[in-house]
């Protein structure tokens, strides 16, 4: 809920967002940017990324506002994301930031 979220984030280490929780934008978003300020590592888990708009959007906002640390999604998802033109992929177990084409990220992770 946006009225605490601020207040519970800033009594964690870490935060977790989950995009299958999707209704819940906006505290999302205010819970990202008070982690972020905090120094907070966030946890994005792009569920379901790429099967609509609604999704796509928010996952591409999360990441152009700097405000996810780490990705954790399968390799679909993973694909979703940088078919986007976000500008972080996984491969493997790293993280890589700044911009990758969907070409480099599969070959990367041996799926060319």
């Amino acid at each position: 809920d946006e009225r605490e979220v601020e207040e519970i984030t800033a009594n964690s280490d870490a935060l977790a967002l989950n995009m299958g929780a999707l209704r819940a934008q906006e505290a999302m978003l205010l819970a990202a940017r008070e982690a972020k300020r905090l120094g907070h590592p966030v946890v994005l888990d792009p569920v379901a990324a790429g099967a609509s708009r609604l999704r796509s959007e928010m996952c591409s906002r999360l990441l152009a506002d700097g405000l996810v640390s780490v990705i954790r999604g399968n390799a679909s998802e993973i694909r979703a994301l940088a078919a986007m033109g976000t500008k972080a992929a996984i491969v493997g177990k790293a993280v890589y930031t700044g911009a990758l084409a969907l070409p480099d990220v599969l070959a990367a992770a041996g799926e060319e």
